[in-house]
């Protein structure tokens, strides 16, 4: 019986190490845009991006692992179960919770909790962090 490392969403196939060396370069390109984007004072962008960074830094990993996920909960918890300590994985969480745009951001900023340059500060912080322990797991050929 196969181990449960993601839920149901996840899928096997084969490990792919050059793949995951490019979607890793494409993760480390998305972070120079969201840093582009936060000097540039536009905060929506920045914060996307930081959260694409991440997102493509984990597919990384999974491509490398021989690991599909189809939703976003499936590569977390395949991240939690296969790397506990070695990503911040909650720290993740916390940056895609952030919102700076659209309805939610204007809710937010009646209850006098929005967004703002900080939280995307922090995001990109996170992204960083993220993907510089993503980079170890990657250059860890095991």
């Amino acid at each position: 019986m196969e181990e449960d490392v993601g839920g149901p969403n996840i899928g096997r196939r084969p490990p792919d190490f050059a793949s995951a060396l490019l979607a890793f370069e494409v993760a480390e390109g998305l972070l120079v845009s969201a840093k582009n984007y936060l000097d540039n004072e536009n905060f929506p962008e920045a914060l996307s991006e930081s959260k694409n960074a991440i997102r493509t830094a984990a597919s990384a990993l999974l491509l490398k692992e021989g690991y599909v996920a189809s939703t976003l909960e499936s590569t977390i918890s395949y991240l939690e179960h296969n790397h506990p300590s070695a990503l911040p994985v909650e720290d993740w969480r916390i940056v895609e919770n952030m919102n700076v745009s659209g309805l939610f951001s204007i809710i937010m900023k009646l209850l006098k909790k929005s967004t703002d340059q900080g939280d995307v500060n922090k995001a990109i912080l996170i992204a960083e962090e993220f993907l510089n322990s993503a980079k170890n797991i990657l250059e860890d050929r095991k």
